[in-house]
């Protein structure tokens, strides 16, 4: 709810007002001067201000200009009479949000501050999505799943969301969804119509965490030319979302852990504390209590961070819930970019519910907009070769080295680029064409090769020292029986012995796992 002043020299019209917004749980204080307000807004974060045209000491919609460069979220609703209307148009143009002419219904004045706080948090968000442009949160109360760990995440998430203050840690591997996991403790919460502020502890430079995070005054530092409000005060009466908070300089933890403590924010160049409502939400994917132990986390910040700790299970340990995520993912992606796309065919979706997803949720994510924008059809249907190239990392978690569109091209192209079946006449120079026609070396050689069936080997300088004997048709075998010949024959050589296989062939451990799955010559590691 909001914290609202009326000012005005008339106590009947303070009194009225006031009763209407104390009903609907808003925070509200009355005064009558503009001085006093003045006061006000020096020591506190306010909302809304139901300002009187016609003050004592000040004409309203002349101060609309000084209170909005104090603060330009500020909402400022100017009360007039009937005969003033004018003057009310003067104040919009000034900076005012919106005008109530007296005399005013309950109606009139609830639809006035809900229409003024929808315009607050919209320019808040925008605000907060300036300072973090990638900052992208699909409003949703519950996380996809019906699996036995998700019901439970979302148990827990409900719970947390009707308490007022209960700061939250959320922890987990990358992607799996921390983000989405704050966002439904806010909307489920009592502070879903505030802001739900967002900070990348990893994001803001380090000389420029304290400001961001709790504002400064004009002329604290070097080009503070004017007072600017922190993310705190920005989300006051909502949530703040830290995240990657493990990655936050212990210089600046104290004073996080003063806003836990006390719910107040000193700005840079201020000796004022200026309280705050907000819930603080924190995720991290490092581990906090080793990092405590080695003295680069504040023990007392992680305690009073961990009150409600989450575990966001990552993708492989619900893979049942595949299903449902990839379903929800596509009807997304596809609204995106345009196309028609209703489903996966079931060799898709074997492939989604036997990979080990190392990049959890936001590896499905990537990977169905790749299957959309690659796929002709309104349903989705890949080999599963196709699939296992077209995959961001391997089974082991590492990058994967194939190649997707490699692995889509038509074999009858790759084959002219196979050992024994090149075009000489394409890639022999000068030189070489003079080795193969006139060489005496090179044609003893080629008539040996001939006579044995053997390959040709020979040191001589040239195409010549890489030709095979010729075939048939008949004996020609296909480059993926080759190199599964070549990996079974280099592995019983090295006793089963993966590593050195690896090694020996020139290729990395993973690549090697990778290509003895692909093969059936081994079950896929998990």
């Amino acid at each position: 709810m909001a914290r609202i002043l009326i000012v005005d020299d008339d106590e009947n019209i303070c009194r009225v007002v006031a009763r209407v917004l104390q009903q609907e749980n808003h925070t509200v204080e009355t005064m009558g001067t503009y001085k006093d307000l003045k006061e006000r807004l020096d020591r506190q974060n306010i909302d809304v201000v139901f300002l009187d045209i016609h003050l004592p000491d000040k004409k309203g919609d002349e101060a609309i200009i000084e209170m909005k460069q104090h603060d330009p979220l500020l909402q400022v609703i100017i009360v007039t009479g009937d005969l003033s209307v004018e003057r009310a148009v003067s104040a919009i143009k000034n900076g005012a949000a919106d005008y109530i002419t007296k005399p005013f219904t309950r109606e009139a004045i609830l639809h006035v501050v809900a229409s003024v706080l929808r315009e607050r948090k919209n320019q808040v968000q925008e605000v907060t999505r300036q300072r973090d442009p990638l900052t992208a949160i699909a409003p949703s109360t519950r996380l996809l799943g019906t699996s036995r760990k998700m019901c439970n995440v979302n148990l827990i998430l409900n719970k947390i969301a009707q308490t007022p203050y209960t700061p939250a840690l959320i922890v987990g591997e990358s992607g799996t969804g921390k983000e989405l996991a704050a966002q439904a403790i806010h909307q489920q919460s009592a502070r879903k119509d505030s802001p739900l502020v967002r900070i990348n502890c990893a994001a803001i430079p380090r000389p420029l965490v304290e400001s961001e995070l709790f504002g400064h005054e004009a002329g604290a530092f070097t080009d503070a030319r004017a007072m600017r409000k922190g993310l705190f005060e920005l989300a006051d009466g909502g949530t703040i979302f830290l995240d990657e908070v493990g990655e936050l300089d212990l210089s600046v933890q104290p004073k996080l852990l003063r806003v836990l403590e006390d719910r107040t924010v000193t700005r840079v160049g201020s000796g004022v504390s200026r309280p705050v409502d907000v819930r603080i939400i924190a995720a991290t994917n490092r581990d906090l209590p080793a990092m405590c132990q080695l003295g680069t986390f504040r023990k007392d910040l992680y305690f009073r961070l961990a009150v409600m700790t989450i575990q966001m299970p990552p993708l492989r340990k619900h893979i049942e819930d595949i299903e449902i995520i990839s379903n929800s993912i596509l009807r997304q992606k596809s609204i995106e970019l345009g196309r028609k796309v209703i489903g996966f065919s079931e060799t898709v979706m074997n492939f989604f519910r036997n990979y080990s997803w190392p990049g959890n949720v936001r590896e499905l994510k990537n990977m169905i907009e790749r299957l959309i924008i690659l796929s002709d059809g309104d349903v989705i249907h890949f080999e599963e070769r196709h699939l296992r190239s077209l995959s961001f990392m391997d089974s082991n978690g590492d990058v994967s080295e194939s190649s997707f569109l490699q692995s889509l091209e038509p074999r009858e192209q790759l084959s002219s680029s196979r050992p024994g079946s090149m075009d000489l006449s394409d890639t022999l120079d000068d030189e070489d064409s003079y080795q193969v026609g006139s060489n005496p070396e090179y044609k003893e050689r080629m008539e040996s090769s001939q006579q044995t069936g053997r390959p040709m080997v020979s040191g001589t300088k040239g195409a010549g020292a890489y030709l095979a004997a010729p075939m048939s048709l008949q004996e020609i075998v296909p480059l993926e029986e080759l190199e599964k010949r070549a990996i079974l024959d280099a592995l019983n050589a090295c006793g089963g012995n993966k590593s050195t296989c690896a090694k020996r062939l020139g290729i990395s451990r993973s690549t090697l796992q990778r290509k003895l799955f692909q093969y059936g010559i081994e079950q896929e590691s998990t």
